[in-house]
This record gives structure tokens, C-alpha cells and sequence, in this order.
């Protein structure tokens, strides 16, 4: 999977997520804690947005996600750091105006963190 310049796999992905949801098992602790951390809202929207996250807070529970596509593939991965609940999502499909896989994955991340 490539998204943008990043070359990566599920299992990669998967790793990351759960170094942010224990970040003091890593190394990397000040860095995740870093990336996460708002620096300005998103126009006409309550969103704030980090270095490399979207954050969402809905309900008590603040949300992480980011998405991308390039070339034929499509990719989210997100994360509830208060229940512990992180979804990746690959689709070896590049977006379109009417696609939905990016809102899908991130509806079905909120869904699993409640």
C-alpha cells in the first residue's frame, strides 16, 4: 500500500495504531503524544487538526483519523484513546466523487469505540 509518499502494510498500520493507544511502551512516547495534539480548528467545522491527525470530539470521546488515496489505493485509520479502539482500513481502489469508503470506515470506527 502507498499513500502519498508513504509506503506501508495493514500490519504496519496496525502497529502505529496501537503505539498510539500505549504510547509509554514505545520509544516514540514524546513524538506520538506530539502528533496528536491540536494545532488549529478546520474551517466551518468544530474539528481541530494536529500534525498528522484529524481530531473529533463527539460525546466525551475524542477521535484520531487521518485518510489518504493515491494511485488506485485508499486508506483510513483512526482511533478512540478512550476505549482503547483503532480501526485501519485499505481498499485497493482510488477515491471517487461518489465513493464512500473513507465515511464508511470512519462511521464504522465510531461505531466499534462506543
Amino acid at each position: 500500500m502507498c499513500n502519498g509518499a508513504l509506503r506501508s502494510t495493514g500490519p504496519d498500520l496496525l502497529r502505529y495504531l496501537q503505539a498510539h493507544l500505549a504510547p509509554a511502551t514505545t520509544p516514540m512516547a514524546t513524538a506520538l503524544h506530539t502528533v496528536q495534539q491540536p494545532r488549529l480548528r478546520a474551517p466551518r467545522s468544530e474539528d481541530r487538526l494536529c500534525l498528522a491527525w484529524n481530531l473529533r470530539d463527539i460525546s466525551g470521546r475524542t477521535f484520531l483519523f487521518h485518510s489518504g488515496a493515491t494511485r488506485g489505493f485508499t486508506t483510513f485509520i483512526g482511533f478512540c484513546p478512550q476505549t482503547r479502539t483503532a480501526l485501519a482500513a485499505l481498499a485497493n481502489t482510488g477515491p471517487h466523487r461518489r465513493g464512500r469508503f473513507v465515511q464508511s470506515a470512519y462511521l464504522l470506527m465510531k461505531q466499534l469505540a462506543t
